[in-house]
């Protein structure tokens, strides 16, 4: 497989990642995609022993979903990111510098919003949800809220499915009525029409349900 150097658009708080450790997992993931039993067993073993259980995976993972060009290679990234930062209650989460958590708050929403495949999207979304559970419940994500409720006023559908998405995994845990309530607020602010919201709305819960 030919290899791929990554370019980060994201060096000013990658600074201290190897290249090298982010290329190498990069072609790992791209393996692991391939229809090879054994080059992705291979892979698959050699993402668990040697990046997984680095802590420098999540900035790596990160820049790879939001600057790979392989499409299944970022919605793979944005999978297993969510899967490391849910590990042992956020701990792999925390154990980040700060300017590294900052930096991945700060462009995770840039990158959701750009993403144009929707499984990707979708895998994003996710992705920000898990940070969000750690972040909400301390007030360390303050661009959050604002962003939510802007995208659920949003003329773009696309943009609308990722607020209420965010809203129904996670604010259902700081709104009193649950899941319902949590609709109702994020509908409440979309500016799409009844119909749109409504159908946004059951799309959102499958994706969760999924």
């Amino acid at each position: 497989l030919e290899s791929y150097v990554l370019i980060s658009c994201f060096s000013a708080f990658l600074l201290y990642q190897q290249p090298s450790f982010v290329q190498g997992l990069h072609e790992l993931l791209k393996q692991s995609n391939v229809p090879d039993t054994n080059t992705v067993k291979a892979a698959t073993d050699a993402l668990q022993n040697n990046y997984y259980k680095n802590p420098q995976c999540v900035p790596a993972l990160f820049e790879i979903l939001a600057t790979s060009p392989d499409l299944a290679v970022r919605q793979l990234a944005a999978v297993e990111l969510r899967k490391r930062l849910a590990k042992s209650g956020g701990k792999v989460w925390n154990k980040q510098p700060v300017d590294v958590r900052n930096g991945i708050k700060s462009k995770l929403l840039e990158v959701v919003t750009n993403e144009q495949a929707a499984p990707v999207r979708n895998s994003i979304a996710r992705v920000i949800s898990e940070i969000a559970k750690r972040e909400l419940p301390l007030g360390t994500w303050p661009d959050l809220l604002p962003f939510l409720f802007n995208a659920a006023d949003s003329p773009n559908a696309t943009h609308r499915q990722v607020s209420l998405f965010v809203f129904y995994t996670v604010l259902e845990t700081f709104v009193d009525g649950g899941f319902s309530g949590t609709y109702t607020l994020a509908a409440g602010a979309s500016g799409g029409t009844g119909d749109e919201d409504e159908a946004a709305g059951v799309e959102a819960a499958g994706l969760v349900a999924g």
